[in-house]
């Protein structure tokens, strides 16, 4: 929001944003958890062992 506010001078709260961004044709992406790398042995034992 920072900066669309430094471009266009314009101040709001996120769901100002996203109809901001969709009147000019564009979505509003949530941001979402990469999942960490695991280790191909220890989930093989944990399948065996559960």
């Amino acid at each position: 929001m920072a900066k669309i506010e430094e471009l266009t001078g314009l101040k709001g709260n996120p769901t100002q944003v996203g109809i901001f961004l969709k009147k000019l044709g564009l979505k509003r992406l949530k941001t979402y958890s990469v999942p960490a790398k695991f280790d191909q042995a220890q989930q093989t034992h944990f399948k065996k062992t559960n």
